[in-house]
Formats: C-alpha cells, sequence, structure tokens
C-alpha cells in the first residue's frame, strides 16, 4: 500500500491517506485555495518501506473566493490535487532516527500504527494521542524499543486523532514524529451491522444526571467483548449526536458536555470482531439549569420573584397558588431572557406555594418550588370625633403596633355641595383638630394609614356640627302716667 502525507508549507498539521497498493493516484480534496502544500509519499510492503518521495504543489485561487467576500472572513472552498507514483523500490530501515510515523490500518475504533527506526537505538517508544475534537483526554502509553508498530484501540468512529511518537534513549527524549488519522465512520465499515448472534452487555443504567452530564455503567462477561461503542443523540435531533468508544475491561463512562433539560437516547453495543451485539437502550433527561428561585420586596399585596438560568430557554412558566385553596390559582408565562417578575393584586396574609420550571425544544424542565407570605395590612380602628362645634370638631383613631408614616384623612358634606377637605398627618398622631366646617351640616370622615408604602383599608365615621344659636336682646322702655 502507499501512505500519503500533506501539509501546508507555512503552518497547519499534517493530513494523511492511506492508499491501496494496486492505485498508482489519489485525490486529495477540501485543501485551502492559494496555498503551497508539502507533500510524502512512501509505500509499504510487509515491514519493508521505501524511501519518502518529497515534492510540493500550490493550490488555485478560486473563483468564488476572488470575487465574493465571506461574511465572517475568508472563504475555504474544497480544492483538489492528484499525486500519481511510480511502482516503488523498497529499502530497508532508517539512519537511527524514529521516522515515517504512517498509519497502516484504520477502523472505525482503531488506528494501527508503525514507525521506522534502527534496531537498538531506542530504550522504549511513548505514544500519545488525543482527539482533535477535544471530547477525551490525552492517552499515554509505551512500547519497547525493538517493537515498530502498534494498535490503538477504544476509539470513538469518525473522529480525527491527533497522534504522537518519541523515542526514549538513556532517558532522553526524541524530536517528537506527530500524524493526525481519523477514524472510519460507523457506514463506512461493513461490519458493523448489529447481529443477533452476539449477546448483548447487561445492567445498562443512567446516574448522576445533571444539566450538562450524566455518568452510564454496564456489565458484561470478562471476555466477552472486544470493545463497547456508546451513541448519544439529542431526541429531538438538534444537536450531533455522540459515539464513544471503550475498551472491553472499562464498564462505565461520563459523559460531559450536554444541553440542559434535553432528552437523550443512549445506546450500548458490544463489540466482537468487528460486529455489533443489538443495542441496549436508555433515554434520560439532563437537569436544567433553573435555580436560585427567591422572594424578596413582599408586601400585604404582592411580592418579587427572581431566579438565575444558564442555558436557551424559550420560556420560563409561573404557577402560584394559596396554600388554602382560596384563590384562583395564577399563571404567568415570560420570555426565556427574563428572570424576575413582580406579582402584583395579592390577598394580605395569605400562604403561597410558588413553583417556575423553564421550556426548552418545547418540553419542560424539572421545576423549582420556594414559598412566600403576604403581610398583613396595617391596621387603623375606633375613628371617633368628640368636642363638636359649629365649625369642627375634634378627630381622634387607634392603630395596630406597626409604625406609620403618615395619614390621608378626607371630610366631605354628605351633600356634597363644597368641595372636600383632604389632610395629611403625621405617622405619629392619633387625634388632630378639624376647623373651618360649616355648622348645622353632616360630615363624612376617612382615615387611610400608610406605612411603607401600604395603605390599611379606610375607616369611616359621621359627624354634624352644631348650630349657631343668636340671642337677639331688646330694650323696652315703658311710660307711666297716672
Amino acid at each position: 500500500m502507499f501512505v500519503v502525507n500533506y501539509n501546508p508549507k507555512t503552518h497547519g498539521e499534517t493530513q494523511q491517506v492511506i492508499v491501496k497498493g494496486d492505485q498508482n493516484t489519489v485525490a486529495l480534496t477540501d485543501l485551502k485555495p492559494g496555498t503551497e502544500y508539502v507533500v510524502t509519499l512512501m509505500a509499504l510492503q510487509g515491514t519493508a518501506r521505501t524511501e519518502p518521495l518529497v515534492g510540493s504543489v500550490t493550490t488555485a485561487i478560486s473563483r468564488e473566493e476572488a470575487v465574493t467576500p465571506h461574511p465572517y472572513g475568508r472563504t475555504t472552498v474544497p480544492v483538489s490535487m492528484i499525486i500519481e507514483a511510480s511502482v516503488p523500490e523498497f529499502s530497508g530501515s532508517g539512519d537511527g532516527q524514529v521516522s515515517n510515523l504512517t498509519v497502516s490500518k484504520v477502523t472505525s475504533n482503531a488506528i494501527e500504527l508503525s514507525w521506522m527506526a534502527e534496531t537498538g537505538s531506542y530504550d522504549y517508544f511513548i505514544i500519545k494521542y488525543r482527539s482533535e475534537l477535544g471530547a477525551e483526554d490525552e492517552t499515554e502509553f509505551s512500547m519497547p524499543g525493538d517493537v515498530l508498530t502498534s494498535e490503538l484501540k477504544g476509539l470513538s468512529p469518525s473522529t480525527p486523532y491527533k497522534i504522537t511518537l518519541s523515542g526514549i534513549s538513556g532517558g532522553r527524549l526524541s524530536e517528537p514524529l506527530s500524524i493526525i488519522a481519523a477514524t472510519e465512520s460507523l457506514d463506512n465499515t461493513t461490519a458493523h451491522s448489529p447481529s443477533t448472534e452476539i449477546a448483548k452487555p447487561e445492567n445498562f443504567v443512567v446516574t448522576n444526571v445533571t444539566s450538562t452530564s450524566f455518568q452510564l455503567s454496564w456489565a458484561a462477561q470478562s471476555g466477552a467483548f472486544d470493545s463497547f461503542l456508546l451513541t448519544i443523540k439529542d431526541v429531538n435531533g438538534l444537536g450531533r449526536p455522540l459515539r464513544i468508544s471503550h475498551q472491553a475491561d472499562q464498564h462505565t463512562a461520563d459523559v460531559t458536555g450536554l444541553v440542559p433539560g434535553t432528552d437523550y437516547k443512549i445506546d450500548l453495543y458490544g463489540i466482537v470482531q468487528g460486529q455489533l451485539s443489538k443495542p441496549l437502550t436508555e433515554i434520560t433527561r439532563t437537569e436544567s439549569e433553573l435555580d436560585n428561585l427567591a422572594v424578596s420586596d413582599v408586601t400585604s399585596g404582592s411580592f418579587r420573584l427572581s431566579w438565575t438560568a444558564e442555558g436557551r430557554f424559550e420560556n420560563f412558566v409561573i404557577e402560584i397558588t394559596d396554600s388554602d385553596g382560596l384563590f384562583k390559582p395564577l399563571t404567568y408565562t415570560l420570555p426565556g431572557d427574563q428572570h424576575s417578575m413582580d406579582i402584583p393584586d395579592l390577598p394580605a396574609a395569605t400562604d403561597y406555594e410558588i413553583s417556575i420550571y423553564g421550556i426548552i425544544h418545547g418540553q419542560p424542565t424539572k421545576p423549582l418550588h420556594t414559598e412566600a407570605h403576604t403581610e398583613a395590612e396595617p391596621e387603623v380602628d375606633h375613628l371617633t370625633t368628640s368636642e363638636v362645634t359649629s365649625n369642627g370638631f375634634k378627630l381622634s383613631w387607634t392603630t395596630d403596633d406597626n409604625p406609620f408614616d403618615y395619614f390621608n384623612v378626607r371630610v366631605r358634606d354628605s351633600k356634597k355641595e363644597f368641595p372636600p377637605l383632604d389632610y395629611t398627618l403625621s405617622g405619629d398622631l392619633r387625634t388632630t383638630d378639624i376647623q373651618g366646617l360649616q355648622d348645622g351640616t353632616e360630615y363624612e370622615i376617612s382615615l387611610v394609614g400608610v406605612t411603607n408604602g401600604r395603605q390599611s383599608q379606610p375607616i369611616n365615621t359621621i359627624a354634624i356640627t352644631g348650630i349657631t344659636l343668636f340671642l337677639r336682646i331688646y330694650a323696652l322702655t315703658f311710660s307711666y302716667r297716672p
């Protein structure tokens, strides 16, 4: 077979293509326009390989790129080149340095590597690999110095991996060699149709569910499987499916980076000699990132709700019911970017049960709950009049223990022949004199106490001013005539 490595001359990772031995051309696609590439070609036959052929080629600038600017910057247009090779002559190993790190075989969950080094030059080799998608931690292992091949197992399908090889000699590390190789997709692996002849794993469970992760575990008999494959899909089809491969001795998986409040379908396959078992399936929902539901600014007729939320919520739904079930439940639907609300027009001195949940992809999240109690209204009572005269009277009242900011008093004649009189009195007062009224007139008096913006229920009374009496004395003169 042939191995083609290529990379931009100035920067960029090396890409690799494996070509069958009966072909002598290959097309390299998805290249950057107007870029010079260094291309290396090598042939492999058994353990022998040719000296690499090295050349360079510059891709053309696409007409679309030259004419139409991309709204987000430079446009990457698929560009291709064709590499042609003649029948190679094979030679032995290299010059003592680690060289020619190549991929000799790729499946959906494994990559076979080979490299060249002079016998006895190295004590051992270190291989590191990591997914270029950033979904997995870097894995590192070592190989004896006389071994020039290795297989990476338990990889994820359709995933590019960066692979680095270094030699260790006398405690000194050689210059590392790096390549990027991608595993095949399940669709391109003909042996990966589920088979009823393969036993399934057992006891597949989902635990430790959070808003962005969950843990999977399962059981299997020792040696029954070569590896396991997990596929994780958003039930609504909005996210990119995840595929995670595990070695045969691994029976747990931590799945992270998920969307809050989302239903996921999880399939677990056992793999034996490239064949998939029938899957075990679970469906679970991640928790919502809805938190810190709090009540504040409580009055006798209202309170304020606030909460925190992370992620993209379409709406929030608030439901409020009084604990005794005496009033009609209240429901509010709010936009997903609103995180507080004032709840008005509530009965005083009442216990309330409150719940809130978010809507994501049309589905409700797990609700949050809290309670609230509206304050009692400030009370004033026993409004009375005394010391009534023809043009006024004394007004007095009582209150509860709450301190009052002020009182509003309105005095108006019952027949409404005169404009009403309004008084604002200090909250410390409990009596006042009302003067300047009409004599012999019935008046309606109303008083309201105000504290912290809350008003008491008004109290009322009636008073009639006295009648002014005028006493006129006439002097009479009498005369007597005998």
